[in-house]
């Protein structure tokens, strides 16, 4: 191989290597990498945005949760705490209840339905311990015969408990069980009795637990004080307590069966574990929704769940401590395909971004290059340097058009893409329909077509996803190679013009395209009409763009005249020029023809 090149300025050979002209060269693409470079990190910045977009959304759903799910908590705690205070009344009214009495009213309630979750509502009466021979024999008498106040001991007082509805074969465990003598129980009684509010006590072992099953209980008291009334005084309150009104929970029944009546979407999105008077400790979990049998596996439960929330439901001086996680069925409600169509759909643009900046690098390049060589003609450099430079002023209308047109496609195609693979085929589809357009700028000496397809494969590319947005009528017409050439820069002019700002920038935007035949004194004419509607308003330019320059360029080069009104409901493009037939006899395109001469 030889040592020497060809210089691409002078045509001289010069020996091979990096040589200043090739460097040149060379640097004259710097700006296409310019354009990926930053092309790639706005996509990248973008898609990072677009990922945190989700994310966001997901925990503003988990907060959701977490305040419905404490509010349903402290709310039915203070449903119970009503309750109470109804039961006390009913005590108040009536006198002190005896089995009959407290079955009735503990029937109305209707626990089940209105209370889910409540083991029951008792009864308790405060005994000195020289009553409480009396107490056993009364309630002996009443049809307890088993009934004993326990356990024994020496105390001030004693709270046994009298009376509990449903009274089942669980409940009447603990008939008789004097509840001062727990510390846990008693520290929520004197509380009650000195508050004369309703107060539920720290975690207990119920009296009506088994060996099977065992769950942490709770307990709410309401103190009943003698008279009827709420004594003024601490002195008072703690002289005249008379007995208590309670209910009874097993925290996680309570827990579990509240939730299904009031939370039910909540724990089917998200999983809901509860933790009873400290913090979210294991030892003091009372419920966790993923688990809702004793010994039955996690069920639901993600192995990392992509959002949490830990929320505290107070409830006078006890609290539930609420840890939420996200379950697969709320973390797929969160539209995540974003991110993965703001990455491809933007390196696809940052690389067609990158080519057209390299073509058109290229492109100036090949157009110095040909100045450089047409310098030796001196009768023809004036028209080749005017060809040049119009070319080049043409070539960087186009490529910002396309630009625009590239970007409107590619954010209309995202849009209305539900996944990627749909959103890279569309994209594909209108792409290519966009390069049939350039494909007709070719002259062709075989290429005639009819005018009503030649205008539709033209703007296919801009209509390919609403094929309502474009209308074509007029008579049969064939169109010669020249005039061709020349109708689809105007129509592609005409084209870009809606996208960027006129009826197609909208999705209500229509563009009609009609034509007609005339015969004026000088011979037939046809009247083609650009019609927009739909768009946005439209008002005259102060000044004209080099778009317009092109159009007023196009209508001399067909012989005829061109008119742009704007209108009220959009912009009408008016195009008068005359009919041409070709003449095969010549060779040469004469006045257009249709395509059925006579």
């Amino acid at each position: 191989m030889s040592s020497e090149s060809i210089s691409t300025w002078t045509g001289t050979p010069t020996s091979a290597g990096w040589n200043i002209p090739k460097l040149q060269s060379y640097l004259r693409y710097w700006p296409a990498l310019a354009t990926l470079i930053l092309a790639l990190s706005a996509t990248v910045l973008f898609s990072w945005i677009a990922r945190e977009t989700p994310r966001r959304e997901l925990n503003a759903r988990m907060s959701t949760h977490a305040a419905m799910t404490r509010d349903t908590v402290v709310d039915l705690v203070a449903s119970y705490a009503q309750l109470l205070r109804s039961a006390a009344a009913f005590v108040n009214a009536t006198g002190t209840p005896n089995r009959e009495s407290w079955r009735r009213f503990g029937s109305g309630l209707f626990m089940e339905r209105e209370f889910p979750g409540m083991q029951g509502i008792g009864y308790v009466e405060v005994v000195r311990n020289l009553e409480v021979g009396q107490l056993e024999a009364r309630q002996r008498d009443a049809g307890v015969t088993d009934f004993r106040v326990h356990p024994e001991g020496d105390r001030p007082f004693k709270t046994a408990i009298l009376f509990i509805e449903p009274e089942d074969w669980r409940n009447a465990r603990a008939l008789g069980f004097d509840m001062w003598s727990d510390p846990t129980r008693q520290v929520a009684m004197s509380r009650a009795i000195d508050t004369a509010q309703a107060v539920l006590t720290d975690s207990v072992t119920l009296k009506q637990e088994t060996d099977v099953d065992v769950q942490q209980g709770a307990l709410l008291y309401y103190p009943i004080y003698e008279g009827a009334d709420i004594p003024p005084t601490l002195e008072q309150r703690r002289a005249r307590i008379k007995g208590f009104v309670y209910s009874i929970f097993r925290l996680r029944n309570f827990l579990e069966r509240s939730f299904a009546k009031n939370l039910a979407t909540t724990v089917s999105l998200v999983r809901v574990e509860a933790f009873y008077g400290t913090g979210p400790e294991e030892t003091s979990k009372v419920y966790d929704s993923a688990q809702p049998k004793a010994g039955s596996p996690l069920s639901r439960v993600p192995n990392a769940p992509l959002a949490t929330a830990i929320v505290d439901a107070s409830t006078g001086e006890q609290s539930f401590v609420l840890r939420l996680s996200s379950l697969p069925a709320l973390e797929r409600s969160v539209d995540w395909s974003v991110p993965s169509i703001a990455w491809w759909g933007g390196l696809i643009i940052s690389t067609l971004l990158a080519g057209i900046a390299a073509s058109v690098s290229h492109a100036r390049e090949q157009s110095a290059i040909a100045a450089v060589r047409l310098s030796a003609e001196v009768a023809e450099r004036r028209r080749a340097q005017d060809e040049v430079q119009l070319a080049n002023n043409e070539l960087i209308h186009r490529v910002k058009n396309t630009l625009t047109v590239v970007s409107a496609i590619a954010s209309q195609t995202a849009r209305h893409s539900k996944s990627m693979p749909a959103f890279i085929g569309a994209f594909r589809e209108r792409l290519g329909a966009l390069a049939k357009v350039h494909d007709m700028l070719r002259p062709d000496p075989a290429f005639s077509p009819d005018l009503k397809s030649f205008v539709q494969d033209i703007l296919s590319a801009y209509t390919s996803s609403r094929r309502a947005a474009l209308h074509v009528d007029g008579p049969a017409l064939e169109i010669p190679r020249n005039e061709a050439v020349q109708f689809s820069l105007l129509i592609n002019e005409l084209a870009t013009n809606a996208t960027k700002y006129g009826a197609w920038s909208l999705p209500s935007g229509v563009v009609t395209v009609t034509w007609s035949l005339h015969t004026p004194d000088d011979g037939e004419r046809v009247a083609w009409v650009w019609k927009e509607t739909g768009g946005p308003a439209v008002t005259a330019p102060d000044s004209a763009g080099f778009g317009t320059h092109v159009i007023s360029s196009i209508a001399r080069a067909l012989r005829g005249t061109g008119q742009t009104h704007f209108d009220a409901d959009g912009l009408r493009f008016v195009l008068d020029f005359p009919r041409r037939v070709s003449n095969p006899s010549i060779g040469t395109n004469d006045p257009i023809g249709d395509l059925n001469p006579t």
